[in-house]
């Protein structure tokens, strides 16, 4: 016996749909600041601003919600005789400080701003026996954070 075929439904197939990549996160931004005889720069970093004259006080603006990794380094060259820094670090945005040595750089630090770091805080060396006090009393700059 044959069987008649019986109507139905064909459902027409669900497409699966397609996924959205999710965007790779950016690594943080590179903040490098070296500290020179009587000067700090910022070699790398985001809205970076400069006093023209001696001595710089060196300004860098950072953002709410960025993440950065700071290179703080003692750019003396080795062998010439020139001063070791202390860098004194940034408390309110986590930044430690720490001795360095003509050429030595402070371990690497990842930080990400938040809204209650918004402000503008003083960095400096505070090793006096880098050089006179009336030269060394300049050797200081600014971090601004701001949203």
């Amino acid at each position: 016996m044959t069987r008649a075929a019986t109507p139905g439904f064909d459902p027409t197939p669900t497409r699966t749909p397609t996924p959205t990549p999710t965007p790779t996160a950016s690594g943080p931004e590179a903040v490098q600041l070296e500290a020179r005889s009587y000067q700090w720069d910022f070699l790398e970093g985001p809205d970076i601003s400069f006093t023209a004259t001696w001595p710089g006080q060196n300004t860098i603006t950072l953002r709410v919600g960025h993440t950065y990794r700071f290179d703080v380094l003692n750019g003396n060259p080795v062998g010439l005789g020139l001063s070791s820094h202390t860098f004194s670090g940034v408390a309110g945005i986590g930044l430690s400080g720490g001795a360095m040595a003509p050429g030595a750089h402070l371990p690497p630090a990842t930080i990400t701003v938040t809204s209650a770091m918004v402000g503008t805080y003083m960095y400096s060396c505070t090793d006096s026996t880098c050089g006179s006090s009336s030269q060394h009393d300049q050797m200081g700059g600014h971090i601004v954070v701001a949203n």
